[in-house]
């Protein structure tokens, strides 16, 4: 998924939880292979390579889609799996310090369109509808991942483990004789908020690192799939809830989103997921497992 990945994992015996280990990165590279829009044969890439076409797609593929589609939905087209022609094009802007040309920007949004993604649960099948589509699970897969690596390890008899992904943090169980995983949410503004993380999930999103200036203007790495150029909000925001695909959807959407739809979205989810909302500015959001015996790495900005 091109960052680092941390497991930590409560056992009295070293050599099972090496093991227990090996699996939860055979899980994540598994998922990879599922996911990944970097990688020609994965299984992402070669259901873009069809057109207008039910695929039968792995049961790991459809979760991740109907995930990506109900948040979509509900965020009104903030958060839009099919910019990965506006990823592409961003991508290489910022490679060249360029800002992307209007006609290019308009150029790949004739083959964006998140509705035009069609979910078949009966059949278990994806069709795309738009020619020469290209999704990015970017913004959702590595919450998915961590969660389902979590899944992997309690299977093996390992429940209380941490899982982190750059940013997103999945938990199991809390470690013996607490009441979940020491998390650090640092804000922008330097201050810091510790939550105790147990069957839960975290995610937090930011434009610190990733972006382009033109005209004084600050244009994210976070892509507004509706206006097809990087986002101009500058907001940090952390997701804490049960489900890692959510709680990284929301995150990316809750960056992008406006007033109205924040709101809408913090009434959707407010029941069972908190956001930490916050203007963004340096130095980068970080959330750690300080709690675990290895403390992960800062969130990567490639969300």
């Amino acid at each position: 998924m091109g960052v680092e990945t941390t497991v930590s994992i409560v056992s009295d015996d070293e050599t099972r939880a090496v093991e227990g280990g090996r699996l939860a990165f055979a899980r994540l590279a598994e998922l990879e292979q599922v996911m990944s829009d970097y990688r020609p044969d994965s299984e992402l890439l070669r259901l873009c390579a069809t057109y207008d076409v039910a695929v039968p797609v792995s049961a790991d593929l459809f979760e991740v889609l109907a995930r990506a589609d109900e948040i979509r939905r509900e965020s009104g087209g903030a958060f839009d799996i099919s910019v990965g022609p506006l990823t592409l094009l961003w991508r290489e802007a910022r490679n060249r310090g360029a800002f992307p040309s209007d006609a290019a920007i308009a150029e790949a949004r004739t083959r964006c369109g998140g509705d035009a993604i069609v979910l078949d649960p009966h059949e278990r099948t994806v069709t795309l509808r738009r020619a020469q589509m290209r999704l990015d699970l970017g913004g959702i897969g590595k919450g998915f991942g961590a969660a389902k690596a979590i899944e992997t390890l309690a299977d093996a008899g390992f429940p209380q483990a941490l899982v982190a992904i750059a940013g997103d943090i999945a938990a199991g169980e809390a470690p013996p004789g607490r009441s979940g995983w020491s998390v650090d949410i640092e804000r922008p503004d330097g201050t810091r908020e510790s939550i105790d993380l147990a069957h839960a999930s975290v995610s937090t999103s930011g434009d610190r690192e990733q972006f382009i200036e033109r005209d004084g203007v600050r244009y994210s790495h976070l892509l507004d799939p509706r206006s097809g150029i990087g986002s101009t909000t500058q907001r940090q925001v952390t997701v804490i809830g049960p489900d890692g695909a959510t709680v990284d959807a929301l995150s990316s959407a809750l960056c992008i989103a406006d007033e109205e739809t924040v709101r809408r979205l913090l009434v959707r989810y407010g029941d069972r997921y908190r956001a930490i909302m916050a203007p963004s500015a340096p130095p980068s959001p970080v959330a750690t497992p300080s709690g675990a015996d290895r403390s992960a790495p800062p969130p990567a900005a490639g969300r």
